[in-house]
């Protein structure tokens, strides 16, 4: 990525921000292993992380964090791309090229049952505080 291309994406991240302080309600699921991937330097890592912890403190009140521990016994159930159901009749999901869009009920639901199983394999507010703060300070 370039320099331009860091700066161009972090304010359109955070213009996206306004989007949260909706009356809406957003429930966000992360896999546990995510909090320790190293994209960038460990400062803006650091920043990341405490982002996040403050979303489990109730910065954004109408946000919800879950983590997904990694050691959850799925029961050979696996995700295989990542997803958003949006106002329960569409199903966004993010590909490498793009975004899919899917409105068939069939699809829906079964995008549905996904999100019931992750999320009943997540934890929330300390717990997932927890988990993020030891990746914090995993970083020195």
């Amino acid at each position: 990525m370039e320099v331009d291309d860091v700066a161009e994406a972090v304010a359109e991240r955070l213009s996206r921000q306004q989007y949260l302080r909706t009356h809406r309600r957003f429930v966000f699921l992360i896999e546990e292993a995510v909090l320790w991937y190293r994209m960038f330097a460990p400062e803006v890592h650091r920043e990341q992380l405490l982002h996040l912890e403050a979303v489990t403190r109730g910065a954004f009140s109408q946000v919800t964090l879950g983590v997904i521990l990694q050691r959850a016994d799925r029961g050979g159930y696996r995700v295989r791309e990542s997803f958003e159901i949006i106002d329960d009749g569409v199903v966004a999901i993010e590909l490498l090229s793009g975004y899919l869009r899917l409105t068939h009920p069939d699809e829906v639901a079964m995008y549905r049952e996904a999100w019931r199983r992750l999320h009943a394999l997540a934890v929330v507010g300390g717990q997932a505080r927890a988990l993020i703060a030891a990746a914090r300070q995993s970083l020195g």
